[in-house]
């Protein structure tokens, strides 16, 4: 027998071997890539403990929400801790949150914000119209010691903002903004209560 035929006879009965394991049963003991069966017993969870969540980045110039510039990580954590007037529905439409209705007049020049009742922030004062114009004229450079850095831009259409009852906020633009309600979701988170001055009273709304 040649050398070329006798290493081809040595090929075909590794493959024919190879074939026959591949398709033997893995036997009783099961194969050695078992991991076990599941444990039956999962233990009763407990309150408290921590999660690490890895950001891309450091948010500089604090929470102070008017004088931050957020990067899409700080905008995560902002958005986890402070709340909007407004938010999108599942079809993206605005619908009011803290505030219970947002209603523009007939030329979109005046909207008048209705603040929803029986909201406190952490400390146990209420969110009032006040407080929502005082974060809003915070926002938009009109607040006394608040030096907004961007946000002052966004917000330049706005005109007037005025509490004129304890749950009612009207605002009026310079010009006709039918987005206002994106506006206010996209740039506002209601940070502070019941004035934006005070760094180290930064609260966040909650329901009561």
């Amino acid at each position: 027998m040649s050398k070329s035929r006798r290493t081809r006879g040595i090929a075909a009965a590794m493959a024919i071997g190879l074939l026959a394991a591949a398709c033997g049963g893995g036997g009783s003991g099961g194969s050695k890539g078992e991991t076990g069966s599941a444990p039956t017993d999962e233990g009763t969870p407990e309150a408290g403990g921590q999660v690490i969540y890895a950001l891309e980045s450091e948010t500089n110039a604090g929470w102070c929400l008017p004088e931050s510039q957020l990067a899409i990580s700080g905008i995560q954590v902002a958005r986890s801790i402070y709340d909007t007037l407004v938010q999108p529905d599942e079809n993206d439409e605005m619908v009011p949150m803290l505030a219970e209705s947002v209603e523009p007049n007939d030329t979109y020049d005046e909207w008048t914000l209705k603040i929803r009742q029986g909201v406190k922030f952490h400390d146990g004062s209420a969110l009032t119209a006040e407080v929502v114009k005082n974060n809003l004229d915070a926002y938009r450079g009109q607040y006394e010691g608040r030096k907004p850095l961007l946000f002052v831009f966004v917000l330049d259409n706005i005109d007037t903002v005025e509490a004129t009852d304890a749950s009612t906020v009207v605002i009026t633009t310079k010009t006709p903004w039918p987005a206002l309600p994106s506006a206010l979701y996209n740039n506002c988170l209601l940070y502070t209560s019941p004035s934006p001055r005070d760094r180290t009273r930064h609260r966040m709304p909650s329901s009561a």
